[in-house]
């Protein structure tokens, strides 16, 4: 894990290892961080990882002033903090970050295009969390994808979303089955076709231009839309069903 520290980070991103033989350093979990165990090249990483939507900030922690180091105390010391974009500190001293793509954090309406996360899936619906709102309804990248603003209720927490199994798909909606469509972490994009019972919003993905977009296969590879069923891992081949949005 060499890459460079990212400047804005999503909830559950790694940020660090916590020791760094390149650098010559060992980083402290800060403010809104965590340490996770990391998976990277079949090797366990312990890593700092964000717990909000915000931005890295790592500076120097001077030695002696506290009990952090221990037996590598020959290494430079930081610690990694990540200021929330809830935080006023997210825009002192700096211009209003922007992600490469329009998407607003606000409250879905009636006919909006949203993205969400795959959270559980029944027989008769999938139930995901909306993430971001697409303002201007085009094909996204990857990158773009991963980086979007996440929409946020009052409270802080994502809004919810409901797809019942006769609004995945527009022909055979009887044969469908969920779990063949959709599974659990699949990003998809989604209409919102009603206001759903004041917990869930119920959306549909029986567009060609809707579904899955981004999704990882059983082995945690990236996987790419072969056709409006089927994604592909380019690596191996390997092939899962999924409802998928164009292009492909």
């Amino acid at each position: 894990m060499t890459q460079a520290i990212p400047k804005v980070v999503l909830p559950g991103q790694p940020i660090v290892p916590i020791l760094s033989g390149k650098k010559n350093a060992k980083y402290f979990a800060g403010k809104n961080c965590r340490i996770e165990t990391i998976r990277y090249n079949g090797s366990e990483i312990p890593s700092i990882v964000s717990s909000v939507v915000g931005k890295v900030k790592v500076y120097k922690t001077e030695k002696g002033d506290d009990d952090k180091k221990a037996e590598n105390s020959e290494l430079d010391e930081y610690t990694v903090d990540v200021v929330s974009k809830h935080d006023p500190e997210f825009t002192e001293g700096s211009t209003e970050i922007h992600y490469g793509v329009k998407f607003a954090s606000a409250t879905p309406k009636l006919n909006d295009i949203v993205l969400a996360r795959v959270m559980k899936i029944s027989n008769n619906r999938v139930n995901v969390e909306i993430l971001s709102i697409d303002t201007n309804n085009s094909a996204s990248t990857e990158k773009e994808l991963m980086m979007a603003n996440l929409a946020t209720n009052e409270n802080g927490e994502n809004f919810k979303g409901m797809i019942r199994s006769l609004d995945i798909r527009s022909t055979e909606r009887d044969k469908v089955k969920t779990w063949e469509c959709f599974q659990p972490g699949d990003i998809i994009r989604a209409e919102i076709i009603s206001l759903g019972d004041g917990i869930n919003y119920y959306l549909s993905t029986a567009r060609n231009d809707l579904g899955v977009v981004l999704a990882r296969s059983a082995s945690g590879e990236m996987m790419y839309a072969l056709d409006w069923e089927t994604m592909v891992v380019p690596k191996t081949g390997d092939l899962e069903n999924r409802k998928c949005a164009k292009p492909f």
